[in-house]
C-alpha cells in the first residue's frame, strides 16, 4: 500500500491466518520489494523457448502429477508430461520447457501495489501486479496471462496461461513500473 507519506509491504500467503505488515522508506521500496521475493542475479539458462501457452487446467493436472513423484525425478518428470499431454497442453519444444520449469520451480509469486487515486476523474483505488515464476537454474518466467490481478472466482480450467522468459532486469523494470507516480497518488 503506497501513500504519500508511508509505504506498508503485508508479507504472506493467500489464505492464511497470519501476515506481517510492514512500515517501509519510500526510498527503499524497489529493494525491499527485490528482497521479498529473492530475486537473484540470472542464470545462464540454455533454451530456444521463449514463451510457453497452455491452459491452468494443464498446469493444475501437472502439478498433482508433481506430487505424485514420491521424490523419483525421472518417474516424476514422466508423470507431469503425460499429464500435460492428456490435459491438451502445449506440443515438443514448449511441452519438454514446462516440465523442466515445474521440477525446477523455486517459488511463484506476485507483487501487487495499490493506492488512493483517481479512474474517470473520480477517486479510485489504483492496482498494479506482477506474477513471476522463479524456477532456479531456468530462469524466470512472467506469468503475462491470467493477468493479475486476478479476482476470487475468475480463473478456471479453461483459463489460458502464458509464460514468457524474462531476465532479473527486466523483473528489476517492471518492480519500479508497479509503483505510482507522485502524481498518480491523491493528498489526504
Amino acid at each position: 500500500m503506497v501513500g504519500q507519506e508511508a509505504v506498508i509491504a503485508h508479507e504472506g500467503w493467500p489464505g492464511e491466518e497470519e501476515s506481517e505488515y510492514t512500515p517501509i522508506a519510500p526510498h527503499s521500496l524497489v529493494w525491499e520489494l527485490a528482497r521479498m521475493v529473492n530475486l537473484q542475479t540470472d542464470d545462464d539458462a540454455a533454451s530456444d523457448v521463449s514463451r510457453i501457452e497452455t491452459t491452468m487446467g494443464a498446469l493444475d493436472a501437472a502439478f498433482t502429477a508433481l506430487g505424485e513423484g514420491e521424490g523419483d525425478e525421472t518417474a516424476t518428470r514422466e508423470l507431469i508430461r503425460k499429464a500435460l499431454t492428456e490435459a491438451g497442453a502445449p506440443r515438443e519444444p514448449e511441452l519438454t520447457e514446462l516440465t523442466e520449469l515445474i521440477l525446477a520451480m523455486n517459488a511463484m509469486w506476485r507483487v501487487t501495489t495499490a493506492w488512493d487515486g483517481k479512474h474517470e476523474a473520480e477517486r479510485a483505488a489504483m492496482v498494479r501486479a506482477l506474477a513471476v515464476w522463479d524456477c532456479g537454474p531456468r530462469g524466470y518466467w512472467i506469468r503475462v496471462k491470467p493477468e493479475e490481478p486476478i479476482l476470487e472466482g475468475q480463473v478456471g480450467p479453461e483459463s489460458e496461461l502464458c509464460l514468457v522468459r524474462t531476465t532479473t532486469r527486466e523483473i528489476w523494470e517492471k518492480i519500479t513500473d508497479l509503483l505510482p507516480d507522485k502524481a498518480d497518488l491523491i493528498d489526504g
